[in-house]
């Protein structure tokens, strides 16, 4: 929903970053205020041995991929009106959204 998009946002103005950074509460005084945790971390706390490449996300856009995803979106109980319109709008420039998207990665 919208706080969904919301952290999404946040997330996407942090540019100097190439991670997702984690905080825990951390009752038992286990983490010193300046350890973050990583998705990594988190993974090797839950003892899951995994290889650390699965960890770094290199997006391949491409037009089929984006068809499917949006619509899936279409399938969800629209946000708004003008949700439903950008899904739209969206779905009949594939192309143009692949491209723009394939533009922004290699940046």
């Amino acid at each position: 929903g919208l706080s969904c998009e919301a952290s999404v946002e946040m997330l996407a103005e942090d540019m100097q970053s190439n991670q997702v950074i984690f905080t825990i509460e951390d009752d038992n005084g286990e983490f010193s205020p300046d350890e973050r945790l990583t998705i990594q971390n988190i993974f090797e706390l839950l003892a899951f041995d995994i290889d650390p490449a699965l960890f770094q996300y290199i997006p391949f856009p491409d037009a089929q991929y984006y068809t499917r995803l949006l619509d899936l979106y279409g399938t969800t109980e629209p946000i708004d009106e003008e949700w439903t319109a950008q899904i739209s709008a969206l779905s009949h420039d594939i192309d143009k959204l692949t491209t723009s998207v394939q533009t922004y990665v290699a940046t």
